[in-house]
């Protein structure tokens, strides 16, 4: 904590000795783009090096964030202190105005501090995270690297993975899975503040700009994912950075700098980011054309963007596979090359819009449509952004492009965000567009910069209302809200025993998992099905990927078991998971190990083997 509290610090003084002469809102989206890629530098350099332990990662952090200290110097400490009298001053000026949607800072405030509560009192339980999410971060941890192992998953082989490689920082250096989920905090915050900047310079005040900012973490795709190792709200936060950076007035140094920034660590994080980069290409050439950036700026701006931007999971994955993008099979637009790989991506994500017959249908029945009971989950597929979206966002976003030649350039700017978002695969998943959901609290901004004052303040009031309803509409997908009591009063070590959904290992496996397994003992298994479970709270036990050869296509016999058994001693495996009804379950029947439980939803029997 105290590691991250002086990055935290220090990123804030360099922030504010980068951008002396822009606004607080500026400098604090600064200071968190520099902060995550600060954590991400330390822990990418020692993961790229073999060396990713907790010391080494202690001590290049205090030596990258004290050297951030001492370039900053004295008189940036001095801003940084003015600036944390901002919400002081940001509170009068709402009373003054009586901007009812300022209300909405409190209540986002509210908001993401139950997500940190929930976050820190139990372990990963989405359905993605528990399956390859968290596991890249425990490999990497594991391994003293950035997590590639010969398996047969997928996921964790190919993905972009800088925010798996930020979680590495909350649970290396604590030795504890106890803040595992709360990578995506800060890109929430990220979000907000880029929004507020944004909607401040397309006119609205300061309190109204700090509410719409605010109604960012109210909407339920991000207030339900804010707390989760998804990477959904990082993409979507870095997006509207990069864009609220890209169409600042004047394009300066550190515009560019900030904006290629954020591209960059969205690119690192998903796939998408490439999808994005392209289509904003053009618009970052122009601008930089007009300005004329020195050619050692221009360099260095590469080399930033490769190294933030998953270069080295993108070169590995073309080495190894001869696909960027693997496993997904891609092909090329206008030389028509198609690159190997084991998925058509067609097979996970439906083309975007203007490839789909009846897609704009598709994506209002989405918006419009409401999450049955007890299926409001993390990953938020229906319901739009909430019913701030629905019924005020809309509305604005269609009078913006009524009234786009009036308003010239900030409707092209709120419009070309929403198109851009819109763009990606399935769109009609608000958490794959939710800069669409940050476009549309962008135009209400513009229509209440543009009505009478009375009228002004009754939009605001409404969206106030409407925007807390999002909240509650969200409400009933904090699944592990119900368990939170026990979890409060029950320690560490009781918490990661809760099983907050039934795919997760029950309570009696997970008792045993966490007695059972000393420092350094493997657990082999033959799939990477919810792999997150594998590992105890501390990650002081390894997970190995040993198949029996006949289950991978091999001849069974005597000859295989015996190789499958030597390969289990050879690791060190005192536990070994297995398909039922597999050729290495009766290699284990028949070693005399003992079946301890079946994992939930994809079956696996686990197995204790004797030990030496």
């Amino acid at each position: 904590m105290a590691s991250s509290l002086l990055g935290a610090l220090a990123s804030a003084a360099l922030a504010a000795r980068l951008l002396p002469d822009r606004g607080v809102l500026d400098r604090a989206q600064a200071a968190i783009l520099l902060g995550l890629a600060s954590v991400l530098t330390c822990v990418q350099a020692l993961g790229a090096a073999g060396q990713l332990r907790r010391a080494p990662l202690a001590a290049l952090g205090l030596c990258v964030f004290g050297a951030q200290l001492a370039f900053a110097g004295r008189g940036a400490l001095q801003m940084l202190r003015r600036d944390l009298q901002t919400p002081l001053r940001m509170l009068r000026e709402a009373w003054a105005e009586r901007e009812p949607l300022a209300l909405a800072v409190p209540a986002a405030a509210f908001a993401l501090g139950v997500q940190a509560l929930l976050a820190v009192c139990f372990r990963a339980w989405g359905w993605d995270a528990v399956w390859y999410h968290v596991p890249i971060t425990n490999l990497a941890i594991q391994e003293h690297g950035l997590g590639f192992v010969p398996t047969s998953g997928e996921w964790l082989l190919g993905y972009p993975r800088n925010l798996e490689l930020i979680s590495v920082w909350n649970v290396l250096l604590p030795g504890s899975t106890l803040l595992e989920n709360v990578a995506q905090l800060p890109f929430a915050a990220l979000g907000c503040l880029s929004l507020a900047a944004w909607t401040r310079r397309l006119g609205a005040s300061r309190p109204l700009a700090a509410g719409l900012g605010a109604s960012f973490a109210l909407a339920p795709p991000v207030f339900l994912q804010a707390g989760t190792t998804y990477v959904d709200v990082a993409c979507g936060a870095l997006l509207l950075t990069s864009w609220t950076w890209l169409t600042a007035p004047r394009f300066g140094r550190p515009e560019r700098w900030m904006a290629f920034c954020a591209l960059a660590l969205y690119a690192g994080t998903k796939f998408t980011g490439l999808y994005h980069a392209a289509l904003l290409a053009p618009i970052f050439l122009w601008r930089l054309l007009r300005e004329r950036p020195r050619l050692l700026e221009a360099a260095l701006l590469c080399g930033m963007v490769l190294w933030l931007g998953g270069v080295l999971v993108y070169a590995r994955n073309l080495h190894i596979f001869g696909n960027p993008l693997w496993p997904f099979r891609t092909r090329l637009p206008l030389v028509g090359i198609v690159l190997p790989g084991r998925y058509d991506s067609s097979t996970f994500f439906m083309p975007p819009l203007w490839q789909r017959p009846r897609g704009a249908l598709l994506v209002l029945h989405s918006w419009y449509t409401r999450a049955e009971p007890g299926a409001m989950w993390q990953d938020v597929r229906t319901g739009g952004f909430g019913p701030l979206f629905r019924f005020l966002g809309i509305p604005c976003l269609a009078a913006a492009l009524v009234l786009a030649a009036r308003w010239r350039m900030r409707a092209v700017s709120v419009l070309g965000l929403f198109a851009v978002a819109m763009a990606a695969p399935d769109p009609w998943w608000p958490r794959y567009t939710l800069c669409a959901g940050a476009a549309a609290l962008a135009a209400i901004a513009l229509v209440l910069a543009a009505l009478p004052r009375l009228a002004a303040r009754a939009g605001s009031l409404a969206a106030l209302v409407l925007a807390l309803a999002g909240l509650v509409e969200a409400w009933p997908g904090l699944v592990t809200l119900p368990l939170l009591p026990r979890a409060l009063s029950s320690s560490a070590a009781e918490r990661a025993l809760l099983q907050p959904i039934d795919w997760t290992w029950p309570e009696p496996a997970c008792r045993l998992r966490e007695t059972e397994l000393h420092p350094g003992d493997a657990i082999a298994t033959q799939t990477t099905y919810f792999l997150a479970d594998f590992w105890t709270n501390d990650l002081r036990n390894r997970v190995v990927f040993i198949q029996h050869p006949a289950d991978a296509g091999g001849a069974p016999g005597p000859f295989a078991d015996a190789r499958y058994l030597d390969a289990l001693r050879t690791e060190g495996a005192v536990w070994a998971a297995v398909r039922p009804r597999s050729h290495g379950e009766r290699a284990l029947s028949a070693a005399g190990a003992q079946p301890l439980f079946v994992t939930p939803r994809e079956p696996q029997v686990v197995f204790r083997l004797p030990r030496p």
